[in-house]
């Protein structure tokens, strides 16, 4: 795992590595263990130059390695092209893993942030084709797997990665993402210079004001959403989207998408082996994610998906695992001891536990805005920030986690049972649909409620949000400015936009409409994957791992499990009120069978709305009613009092909104000077 950065002058002008050093000094927290940079020549082909940092291994100077940079730096002042990266050593630990990494010729350059899973198989693949090996670390795969297939290479490979790669001979730059968007990639072009970075401060610290996209805020209070298509929270910054890379070259940027989920599999699962296939192949993907020169330890949260990766990895390994886990003393919502212990008990991993009170909760809170470089949509990311800063303190690099499951095998009940009634009605089992309608209800769903959700689309879109603000779900955008407000459109069209055309500041690009799925449960969850759900949950895991410089894993998005999941039927995911109920059946043995009977599912739930209401009500009121929101001029500040009002007259109930409201305010003084500018 790593950080990289890089910037090309695409109309020749010399690019200073210092600044590339910069970029790479705003991430040093995602690669502390090393540091590299080559300076390129795109146009008069000038020799490579490697090029070392403050950070650069000592061992890694004058190693003899044509990408090592040598002992004292070079300054070159007339290449147009640096690439650098910071390096988290977790694969080959000595100096042949050092980046940006070249191949035998010098034609192809990669910098890398990531893993490969794959590595061994492909760099046995390659071996017989031919090519030399010097390093044993996954990344050397990269340069020979692109001289040999070109950008075919990327549908090859098992892993997660943001990463660009210089091919000398065709003098262009090709940056590509995973399949699902794990690892981030962003980038900032204007036609003269394409910048890009791993995380947004590297970008940001190349200078100029920053500035708020005003749509991006729109969303997040209206809709409570942080995540859509290519844009981020700063004008002017894009990210590459999963499944996508891009090519650089000859004054235009162009993406592709190398991959997607087919709406009719090319294989289907036989129906009789179903939870046996998804064993197997959660096994695999566990078994690969294990590949590691340094300790891998796991999350906890005592669910299904997480006790999972914990008892795969322990028969894997043959021994146990280190567990890290998060629990609160405020009720039992929010403490899911019992179930650790038991998965604790029935493994025996090395279990760590961290039990936060809030005595530093407003600093903490302004040390998971930093990280999370944008706004968050919940409270649950303080939760998994505290887990995080548990494994760090006890040396973890690397941590498996259960991302993932609920979207592949239908783990959202309160999101899912209504498309599944949709689908059942369509095809006349009635008797099914009542079943999950009276399931619906002993989850304490009220009747009104489960007849509007699943008649939703017959219901127009204005009557039905006049619903949800008299059942009391709200008006989540009452408190947006009227410009802002008038901007914002009701969610679905915002759905259906990310996937249209490319934003007026985008590349030409093969984004396109979604697939048709035969159900609306699989149509939803191909939404929550793409970019409802899984986008935002993947950048608070990043973000808040490689804050403590630890790299995390997750089996379920091996992308094999993604497909298989979407070639099986919604009745094996979420059956009469039972959700997941082929992973429920693909783990029996495995995982205890009190975990796999467990039906009160949970996320990072956390009390940290509970607290700011109850113990900085002044502080509330002081940061949100005079904030730079307001002075900005996004949010009402009338509209706010009353809100906080509502919320503070019953501080045990429902703080999204509020926590909305916080992260934002938080977000734009952590990287926004005050008045404007």
């Amino acid at each position: 795992m790593c950080g990289i950065a890089g910037i090309w002058r695409l109309d020749g002008a010399p690019v200073s590595p210092e600044r590339v050093r910069r970029m790479a000094a705003a991430m040093h927290h995602r690669g502390p263990d090393d540091e590299g940079y080559v300076a390129l020549d795109p146009i008069g082909g000038r020799p490579p130059v490697p090029l070392g940092g403050p950070h650069t291994a000592p061992d890694a100077r004058g190693w003899p390695l044509p990408y090592a940079p040598p002992a004292a730096d070079l300054d070159p002042q007339d290449h147009a092209l640096v690439i650098g990266q910071v390096r988290l050593s977790i694969i080959d630990l000595s100096p042949g893993g050092h980046q940006p990494l070249c191949n035998e010729d010098g034609q192809v350059w990669v910098t890398f942030g990531g893993e490969i899973f794959n590595y061994v198989e492909l760099r046995t693949e390659l071996a017989a084709r031919g090519y030399r090996f010097r390093s044993a670390c996954d990344t050397e795969v990269l340069v020979h797997g692109y001289a040999e297939w070109g950008e075919g290479l990327f549908s090859r490979l098992n892993g997660m990665w943001g990463l660009a790669i210089w091919d000398g001979r065709r003098r262009r730059l090709v940056c590509a993402r995973d399949r699902l968007g794990v690892k981030p990639f962003y980038y900032r072009y204007d036609g003269a210079e394409f910048a890009f970075a791993s995380e947004l401060r590297g970008l940001n610290s190349l200078g100029g004001a920053a500035t708020p996209d005003r749509a991006a805020i729109g969303r997040l209070i209206a809709e409570g959403r942080v995540d859509t298509g290519q844009g981020t929270f700063f004008e002017g910054i894009q990210s590459l989207p999963p499944a996508h890379y891009g090519v650089v070259g000859e004054g235009a940027l162009a993406l592709t998408r190398y991959w997607d989920i087919q709406p009719v599999p090319a294989s289907a699962p036989d129906p009789n082996r179903v939870a046996e296939a998804l064993r197997e192949l959660l096994t695999d993907s566990v078994r690969l994610r294990l590949r590691s020169d340094v300790r891998v330890g796991t999350c906890l949260s005592g669910g299904i998906d997480s006790s999972s990766i914990v008892a795969l990895g322990t028969r894997l390994l043959g021994g146990p695992m280190d567990a890290y886990s998060v629990a609160y003393d405020e009720g039992p919502e929010f403490d899911e001891r019992v179930h650790m212990r038991a998965v604790c008990e029935a493994t025996g991993a090395r279990h760590h536990l961290v039990m936060p009170r809030g005595e530093a909760l407003l600093d903490e809170l302004m040390a998971v805005a930093q990280a999370q470089e944008e706004p968050t949509a919940g409270p649950g990311v303080y939760s998994q920030w505290q887990v995080m800063r548990l494994a760090g303190a006890n040396g973890a690099k690397v941590l498996l986690d259960g991302q993932g499951a609920d979207e592949l095998f239908g783990g959202y009940f309160a999101f899912y049972f209504p498309l599944r009634m949709r689908d059942l009605m369509a095809r006349g089992e009635i008797a099914s649909a009542v079943a999950l309608a009276r399931a619906a209800l002993r989850r304490g769903h009220s009747p009104l409620e489960v007849a509007a959700r699943t008649a939703e689309p017959w219901i127009p879109g204005t009557l039905f949000r006049s619903g949800r603000r008299w059942l009391g779900a709200g008006d989540w955008g009452h408190v947006l400015t009227p410009e802002l407000r008038a901007a914002n459109r009701p969610e679905s069209e915002a759905w259906s936009e990310a996937w249209s055309a490319a934003s007026p500041a985008s590349p030409a690009s093969a984004l396109q409409q979604p697939p048709r799925f035969a159900s609306h449960l699989t149509t939803r969850q191909y939404e929550d994957l793409k970019w409802l759900l899984l986008p935002s949950l993947l950048r608070y895991e990043d973000r808040n791992s490689m804050a403590f410089s630890i790299e995390a894993r997750v089996p379920f998005l091996d992308y094999r499990l993604v497909e298989l999941a979407f070639a099986l039927p919604p009745e094996v995911k979420l059956d009469h009120g039972v959700t997941k109920r082929v992973l429920r059946e693909a783990m029996a043995g495995i995982v205890p069978a009190s975990i796999l009977a467990r039906t009160d599912k949970r996320g990072f739930e956390t009390p940290v709305v509970r607290w700011l209401l109850a113990r900085h009500s002044g502080w509330l009121k002081e940061t949100l009613l005079g904030g730079r929101a307001v002075e900005r001029g996004f949010l009402n500040r009338r509209a706010v009092g009353r809100l906080l009002e509502r919320q503070l007259a019953r501080p045990r109930g429902p703080g999204h909104e509020v926590w909305r409201l916080v992260s934002l305010e938080l977000w734009l003084r952590a990287f926004f000077r005050a008045g404007g500018g």
